[in-house]
Parts: structure tokens; C-alpha cells; sequence
């Protein structure tokens, strides 16, 4: 049984197959393996060594991943939240190139596979791999006790060669999930754009507020996060520049307001709050995706509504200048 994902963007012509369950035994594989949330600019590097090594031996690009991310399993406390939802995740594998992911239901059982079992049981016997190409920081098994050192050894006995793809820097330190997170958190979106290769983005549905926005001059889209979104990094409360997309209206210029409206003091969960630039209809209902480009201030209170309608016109031009006109 497999999935197959077919889309606009993708760059390929065939479909990139996900298998839940392990597949048929191919020869001329070559393989990676990790969680590879956030497919930051380190990672594309595997993939594309990957795809690149699979096409030279005219075999087939794998790669092995594991749902829910482990830390879920073996400390659920410490489960990192998600930069990339699974959709998100699968489409940019496949823009990639990527034929094939191996997708392996994570359990507790699973964790607690010595690195030897772990390559047996989980690859091994499904797979026969000619090449497995991992990053630098790349460990496995039980405790994360298998390195790249040992793969190589297990390579060594059962006859596939392995490849460790050094790491790749930005701005003088190492490109991580880790960083990517924290620079979310901090509200660095564009530090984040640069590892990501496009900005962070969050999505959900459109749903009606209590009209504020519209009576400051403003009307916003309130947007509530649905499924895989509510368990992403949330950015630092603040004011964004953003691109904003839904499938009927297109990609327009927007300012997005996450945070507690301290100046009406009625808040008391963060909410989003998009003001699309020049735009008018009706988006209520609407699935709205929005690509976090530029942070344009903290959000703070205002001794009056005509000083936040006055700070807001000061948004809506920095955002002008920052991302110019409607994208269409």
C-alpha cells in the first residue's frame, strides 16, 4: 500500500510514492534516514546527494523517516514542535526529486533497537540498499548510540557503502532544526528564510472576529490554525510583514498581527490577525496560508485607538516598502 503526491509545484512528472508499510525489496537503492522536519538547507543536501547518487546507478532515491518524531515517543516532555507539517514535509521531498519514503510508524519498541538491530530490523530486511547517505550529526538506535562511524561498519559486513555529508553554515554557525526553531521563537524570519530557503509559513481557516480591525480602517482575517499547524513553533508575538495565499484569491501582501490586543485588554490567548493590502471580498471560511517574510515591531499597548490606527498606517507602508505590490 503507498500514497502518491501529485501537485502544481512539484518539478517532476511521476509521483514521489510514500510507503507506510515497508515495500517491495528493490535492488539499486540508495537511501537516507532521519526525521527531516524543517528540510532546512543541510538537508537538501542529502536529498540531493541522494537523487543524484540513485540516478547515477540508474536505481531509485528512498528515504527512511519515522512518524511521530522520536523524542515523541521516548520523551514525549522534550518532542520538539514542528517547523513543517506532513504535507509540507512530503511536497518539498518530492520538488527534490525523491522517488520513494519509507515512512515507519515510531513506537516504543522501535526505541529501544540497539543500533545493529535497528539497521537489521528496520532496513535490512526490507531494503537492500547499495548506498545510505546521512548527515554529520546523524544518529540512531536505542539511546542514540549509532553514529555515522558505526553505520560505516555495518556497511563494511553486509556490503553498502556510506556517506556523510558535512554540515552546512550560515552566518558563521551550523544550519539545525535546533537553530531554525529558536530563530522562529525570536521572531528572526528572515534568518529563518535564509536556512529554509523560503520563509516559515502557518495556515489555517479563516474564521469572523469581532470587527475591530474593519472599524480601525483595518479589516483583518482571523485565521485559526487547523491539524499538523497547531503543533508548529510559534513565531515571538509581534507584527509581520507576510505573504498571504488562499486557493480562490491568490497571493496578496498582508500585515499580520499575532499577540493579546493589549491596547483593548481583551485577550488572553495570541491570536492572528492578517490585514490583506488593497484587498476586498469575503474570505470567512477560507483556508489562508501566511509566509512570514519581515518582522516589523513588537506589539505594545496604545493610550488611544487613533495612536494604534496611527501606528498601524506606519505598518502598512513599512510592509509596502518591504514586499512591494500584490503578487497576484
Amino acid at each position: 500500500m503507498r500514497e502518491s503526491f501529485n501537485h502544481e509545484s512539484s518539478c517532476r512528472t511521476n509521483d514521489m510514492r510514500v510507503f507506510p508499510e515497508p515495500p517491495e525489496p528493490v535492488q539499486e537503492i540508495v537511501l537516507t534516514l532521519g526525521s527531516f522536519d524543517g528540510l532546512h538547507i543541510g538537508h537538501r543536501r542529502v536529498i540531493e546527494r541522494v537523487v543524484e547518487r540513485a540516478s547515477a546507478i540508474d536505481g531509485r532515491s528512498m528515504l527512511v523517516t519515522f512518524e511521530p518524531h522520536p523524542l515523541a515517543v521516548v520523551d514525549p516532555a522534550r518532542a520538539p514542535k514542528l517547523i513543517l507539517n506532513r504535507r509540507e514535509k512530503f511536497e518539498r521531498l518530492e520538488s527534490l526529486g525523491l522517488d520513494d519514503v519509507y515512512e515507519i510508524r515510531f513506537n516504543r519498541e522501535i526505541s529501544l533497537l540497539s543500533p545493529r538491530e535497528f539497521v537489521h530490523k528496520m532496513i535490512l530486511s526490507h531494503l537492500a540498499p547499495r548506498e545510505v547517505i546521512i548527515g554529520y550529526d546523524h544518529h540512531f538506535g536505542r539511546g542514540r548510540a549509532g553514529s555515522a562511524r558505526s553505520l560505516a561498519e555495518f556497511g563494511e559486513e553486509r556490503g553498502f557503502g556510506v556517506e556523510v555529508i558535512p554540515p552546512v553554515r550560515l552566518g558563521g554557525a551550523v544550519v539545525s532544526c535546533t537553530r531554525i526553531r529558536v530563530a522562529v521563537a525570536e521572531g528572526r524570519v528572515d534568518e529563518t528564510a535564509e536556512m529554509l530557503e523560503r520563509p516559515f509559513a502557518l495556515s489555517g481557516v479563516v474564521d469572523r472576529g469581532d470587527g475591530r480591525g474593519a472599524e480601525l480602517g483595518f479589516p483583518t482575517a482571523n485565521v485559526s490554525l487547523t491539524g499538523g499547524e497547531r503543533e508548529k513553533i510559534q513565531p515571538k508575538i509581534g507584527v509581520y510583514a507576510v505573504e498571504a495565499r488562499t486557493p480562490t484569491s491568490g497571493t496578496w501582501i498582508g500585515m499580520l498581527n499575532f499577540g493579546l490586543r493589549p491596547t483593548f485588554g481583551e485577550d488572553t490567548e495570541a491570536r492572528y490577525e492578517v490585514h490583506l493590502l488593497d484587498f476586498e471580498g469575503d474570505l470567512y471560511g477560507e483556508h489562508l496560508t501566511m509566509r512570514l517574510r519581515h518582522r516589523i515591531r513588537d506589539e505594545r499597548h496604545f493610550e488611544s485607538v487613533d495612536d494604534l490606527r496611527a501606528q498601524l498606517k506606519d505598518d502598512r507602508r513599512r510592509c509596502q516598502e518591504l514586499l512591494g505590490s500584490r503578487d497576484g
